[in-house]
């Protein structure tokens, strides 16, 4: 908010403009201070490309900055966290000497802090002053949620957030303002599936390993305290005997019901098979159907492990046994640990003719299908004595191969940071 001024003091009060210029480099505080004095002129024209300009040859962005953010501004999670993740972790071999977590969520702000990370609250004074310092801003989502002003000049990069199944953007008739940003579309194969999807150029797209799927086999050095205490359970229940599902469906264009009904029989015969084959099942429901259809999991089965909606399930999601999901994404991230994956797609005509659709033949995907709860009871009874015995493990590494391809952390970093 402060920074909307500063056109008019460098147009009017040259001298002033000359002290904020020194006050920039000089100290932080010392340039908090100067704006905070100046924040009550007005400013009509920062919008303009001139103006823009004019503010960017005074102030530089710092090459060894780099800033991350989750979405809205809210989340912890995803790939930018994971970005964030080992960025701070391997400061010496990227040559960044400051990687900051923007956020509005004070709590998180809070913790991360305690864990000797650098922060900042985005919506502060700092915050904007980090934001027209780094020369790297990194998200997972939609950058135009990001003021103009801010990404100016500056290496804007989107990680986003997955290898679609279904359609989304461009594909669904959609266009979002890129600007002049970078997108990571991973591989050949993902220049067409993530690519397809935004007006951007192809000189525009990044290859690499997303940094969430980096972390699927190797430690996470940065934890939440309520992330350590759902390991520490799973781990428990995994000492007693019990296996791991991971029940992980996408968003709608309505609110689903769990399980994909609302027979209360049906799903009771899905809990007993749970118990009576030593399952415990972890559900979470996308954050996005959360948060516009409110779809909610109100079992109390003890069978069933609900997290909420904005939990981040990548600290988990190596200890899945067998994932089941529709038509998201994370069945792309899985295939990284040749484990069974079943498709659970009960409303697949409906969604292919009046939601989303899909981008590829669905059953051609390297999982085994349930259309109906029934269907999916059989499934998991058979795969109950082993979690090898679907017979895909060299349909899945040909997949991973053919969508992810040989890359690693190491592309990643070196493909962002030599822009």
């Amino acid at each position: 908010h402060y920074l909307l001024h500063i056109h008019h003091i460098l147009v009017d009060f040259p001298l002033t403009a000359v002290w904020l210029y020194i006050s920039f480099f000089l100290h932080a505080n010392m340039f908090y201070k100067t704006v905070q004095i100046i924040h009550s002129f007005p400013l009509f024209f920062l919008s303009n490309q001139p103006t823009l300009d004019i503010f960017f040859f005074l102030f530089k962005r710092d090459n060894q900055i780099a800033i991350c953010r989750g979405w809205k501004g809210i989340r912890f999670a995803d790939n930018s966290r994971y970005m964030f993740t080992y960025l701070s972790a391997n400061k010496e071999t990227s040559g960044l000497k400051k990687t900051v977590w923007l956020t509005q969520n004070e709590a998180l702000l809070q913790e991360l802090k305690s864990k000797g990370y650098e922060t900042c609250k985005e919506k502060s004074i700092r915050g904007y002053w980090l934001y027209l310092r780094a020369k790297y801003i990194i998200c997972d989502q939609l950058v135009e949620e990001l003021p103009r002003f801010i990404t100016h000049k500056s290496v804007l990069v989107d990680l986003w957030h997955g290898m679609p199944i279904k359609k989304f953007g461009f594909w669904n008739g959609i266009q979002w303002n890129m600007r002049n940003s970078y997108l990571m579309t991973c591989s050949e194969k993902g220049d067409i599936m993530i690519g397809g999807a935004f007006n951007l150029s192809p000189e525009r797209y990044i290859h690499g390993m997303y940094p969430r799927n980096y972390y699927l086999s190797h430690d996470i050095p940065l934890l939440l305290d309520k992330e350590k205490e759902i390991i520490k359970r799973l781990i428990s229940l995994q000492e007693k005997g019990k296996r791991i599902l991971f029940y992980l469906p996408t968003f709608r264009k309505e609110q689903i019901p769990f399980l994909g009904t609302n027979n209360e029989e049906e799903r009771h015969r899905f809990f007993d098979l749970l118990k009576g084959n030593d399952y415990i099942m972890v559900s979470k429901m996308h954050f996005y159907g959360a948060m516009t259809n409110h779809d909610k999991i109100n079992e109390a089965d003890e069978s069933v492990i609900n997290l909420p909606p904005e939990t981040d399930i990548y600290p988990f999601l190596k200890m899945a046994d067998i994932l089941i999901t529709d038509y998201s994404s994370v069945l792309f991230d899985f295939l990284y640990l040749d484990r069974p994956i079943i498709c659970y797609a009960y409303d697949m005509n409906q969604y292919k003719q009046n939601d989303r659709g899909l981008l590829l033949d669905y059953e051609k995907l390297p999982a085994q299908f349930a259309f109906t709860l029934e269907e999916l009871i059989v499934l998991l009874s058979k795969l109950s004595k082993g979690a090898k015995t679907d017979g895909l493990s060299q349909t899945r590494e040909a997949w991973l191969d053919k969508y992810w391809g040989n890359m690693t952390i190491d592309h990643t970093i070196k493909n962002i940071l030599e822009l």
